[in-house]
């Protein structure tokens, strides 16, 4: 319905029913549309996560080669002995001798059955001898250094290891011992041996250990490996 623009008459169809006039056809009405939709959010993708490092446990590497069997360690051990021993004993042996060779003394038996010893006047310590046990005691040190410093250099061994084809690294990492393990290797070893039997039993103790290390190896976390040099 619509109303007419000559008398204002509401009416229907083309013309107005009083006035006959063309009446007005109303604007169309524009379809109600729904609002645009937004655009369809794109899918979240996961962020990547960066690759994490491995991660080992206690005995989880295995070692480049195999552990150094008890024998093939005390064989090692007694060239080591040999090496160091033999210019040990002929210094500090023939210091000695040579020493007391010019010490005269003379003896008395006392009455109670005892013996008293005192040296004649003039009679002393040969210098020569003196000189002899000095040269022995600066190889003694000279041997100790040498221990630090073979364990704990690049190739890891002394020369009796060397011969039998032995290395000493640190345990797990397998890496280089080091001067600082090394040192602390020796002292560990020094004061295990003051009294007999804890130097026999870290002797013994790579007999019935899975990795035949000894204690002072546990102590600084050390190994010994049969590998060519």
């Amino acid at each position: 319905m619509a109303a007419c623009p000559n008398c204002s008459t509401e009416a229907t169809g083309a013309f107005c029913s009083t006035c006959g006039a063309a009446l007005t056809a109303p604007s169309p009405t524009p379809p109600l549309t729904s609002p645009e939709a937004p655009p369809a959010a794109a899918p979240l993708t996961p962020p990547i996560a960066p690759p994490s490092a491995p991660s080992f446990t206690a005995g989880s590497i295995q070692p480049p080669s195999e552990y150094a069997t008890w024998l093939r360690r005390v064989g090692g051990s007694l060239i080591d002995a040999l090496v160091f021993g033999i210019p040990f004993a002929a210094l500090l042996i023939g210091g000695f001798v040579w020493g007391f060779s010019t010490v005269h003394l003379r003896c008395v038996d006392a009455a109670n059955g005892t013996t008293s010893c005192h040296s004649l006047p003039g009679s002393t310590f040969s210098a020569g001898g003196g000189v002899l046990m000095f040269l022995a005691a600066i190889w003694a040190l000279a041997w100790l250094v040498y221990v630090v410093v073979a364990i704990g250099g690049p190739r890891g061994a002394t020369v009796g290891m060397r011969a039998l084809q032995l290395r000493c690294v640190r345990d797990l990492t397998f890496d280089q011992v080091g001067m600082g393990k090394s040192v602390l290797r020796l002292l560990v070893t020094t004061v295990l041996g003051v009294i007999w039997v804890g130097s026999l039993v870290d002797d013994l103790f790579p007999l019935w250990d899975s990795k035949h290390q000894t204690l002072h190896d546990k102590a600084v976390e050390t190994v010994v490996l049969r590998t060519a040099l």
